[in-house]
């Protein structure tokens, strides 16, 4: 940010995605303190990042540290919000309970950390997060599960403001799944307004937007749209605790995947049938280490674990599947994009120097699938480790972000062709005023121009190097002013002339 020293008021900023980078760097001494008297290590979660249209949402700490390790809290209280044309941040706002709305000193000069955001989704038109919160050990004596007992979840819905291009909060849901239990995943329904939660309580809740009725009546804001309440519709068990666990929204909305485990049982999947109610176990056999991710293209089931596996939810049948060598430093991830009927992977993977060993550093690498073929439609280089994978509807088919806050694009031309194309020029100064320029019929012609071939004669010649003012007349007066040529062929006619060409 540059501010003015006369009035100290800021006059240029420059905002790119601000969540933290996980890239080592310096080794600090530790320093005692209240929240800290012991060395501790900072662990960072993977971005929490949404994409819509050309835009990328990304759940943010309030004070994002440089590269040297910091023991301040990186819990995730904001959102931002990031054009992807250009580059540029376009709002930045609290989605909790952040240090400008709350007293964050505690009676004994200790820190109280913000609530995490742990979850997040976006539609067309709302915005879904989930938040939690416990108090430190330190407050309840090292005691986990009366630290437990404290955990706030906050279940928040969330529109946006055209005018004020920000989210407004709708709907908060206080323990949406029992008071103290996690919600371990939350999906989004593509095109209705509609969310699925699923908890530690072993149940799959879905969460639908009414129209707020006061007195028999719809009530409206003052622009005339209707006000919505967020509410839960249906309630569905899954007769299993549960620790982790995935969800995915069929394109039609008809059926949801949902993926659970504990650690006394196997992965589980089943295909939950929302218009009838009915559960069936998806008959894809044992799944191989964590599911990672979870989707469905048309009427493809993409699991994604240790092993990657396409299965068609019609003929009840493996498409394909692999084994995907063992994941190290970061997780395989999984996005699907309905529009394009693709999906898109990130997996780990070791760049080899020239001299073919392995060097230490870690990379990644991108490979999108369509869900009919087992042949990869684009493989991207090896790439700095992905923390976030996510697919928009926009040209930019896939989004990515790595373990140095870099965020990259995939676009569809890109992601068929297997090529990059050039990347297109945001408008900035006066074309946001103006608009793009177009080239008239005239000026398409001048363009043509240059390429006139035109052949010089020798350089003994100087007949090629002179021309007489009567034969340049000749060319620039040919007759009666109705008469003339277009400009374009003047200047062809003078070109030649000066290159020693006879007129064809």
């Amino acid at each position: 940010m540059i501010l003015s020293t006369a009035e100290f008021k800021p006059t240029f900023s420059v905002a790119g995605a601000q969540v933290p980078a996980i890239q080592g760097g310096r080794k600090l001494p530790h320093i005692p303190s209240v929240d800290f008297p012991t060395e501790k290590k900072q662990q960072l979660q993977p971005p929490i990042i949404a994409a819509q249209s050309n835009y990328l949402l990304c759940a943010v700490p309030s004070a994002t540290p440089s590269r040297v390790p910091s023991t301040l809290p990186l819990n995730a209280s904001y959102l931002q919000i990031i054009d992807i044309a250009s580059t540029q941040q376009i709002s930045r706002q609290a989605l909790t309970r952040t240090k400008a709305t709350d007293l964050n000193i505690g009676p004994e000069s200790n820190t109280i950390e913000e609530p995490n955001v742990v979850l997040m989704q976006i539609s067309r038109d709302w915005l879904a997060t989930v938040d939690e919160w416990m108090p430190p050990k330190r407050d309840m004596n090292g005691d986990e599960e009366a630290q437990q007992t404290r955990r706030e979840v906050h279940l928040k819905f969330w529109s946006r403001n055209d005018d004020s291009k920000v989210y407004e909060l709708v709907s908060r849901i206080d323990g949406p799944h029992d008071r103290h239990n996690r919600v371990l995943d939350l999906a989004v329904a593509p095109g209705t307004h509609q969310f699925a939660t699923i908890g530690e309580d072993s149940l799959i809740r879905v969460w639908v937007a009414r129209p707020r009725i006061r007195d028999g009546s719809i009530v409206m804001n003052q622009q005339g749209g209707r006000l919505f309440d967020w509410r839960c519709n249906t309630t569905i068990s899954i007769d299993a605790q549960s620790t982790i666990a995935k969800m995915a929204y069929s394109p039609d909305e008809s059926c949801l995947a949902v993926a659970y485990t504990s650690p006394s049982s196997p992965w589980t999947i089943k295909i939950i049938d929302l218009e009838l109610g009915t559960i069936k176990t998806c008959p894809c056999g044992p799944v191989l280490g964590t599911v990672t991710g979870l989707g469905i293209v048309d009427r493809y089931l993409i699991v994604l674990s240790d092993q990657l596996h396409v299965w068609d939810l019609v003929n009840q049948q493996l498409v394909y599947g692999f084994t995907l060598a063992p994941s190290k430093g970061s997780p395989n991830l999984l996005a699907v994009n309905i529009e394009h009927q693709t999906f898109a992977i990130a997996l780990p993977c070791t760049k080899e120097s020239s001299s073919g060993t392995i060097a230490s550093k870690l990379r990644s690498k991108v490979i999108i699938f369509k869900p009919t073929h087992p042949v990869p439609i684009f493989v991207s280089k090896p790439l700095l480790p992905v923390t976030a994978l996510a697919a928009t509807d926009s040209g930019h088919c896939y989004i990515t972000v790595d373990l140095d806050a870099q965020v990259r694009t995939i676009t569809a031309g890109q992601a068929l062709t297997g090529k990059a194309p050039p990347a297109p020029i945001p408008a900035r100064g006066l074309q946001q005023i103006y608009g793009d320029h177009k080239e008239s019929a005239d000026e398409r012609q001048f363009s043509n121009v240059a390429s006139i071939s035109i052949q010089p004669r020798a350089e003994d010649d100087d007949s090629a190097r002179i021309v007489s003012p009567e034969k340049l007349a000749e060319v620039l007066d040919p007759g009666p002013r109705h008469t003339m040529p277009p400009v374009a062929e003047l200047f062809q006619r003078v070109a030649r002339l000066f290159a020693g060409m006879h007129e064809p």
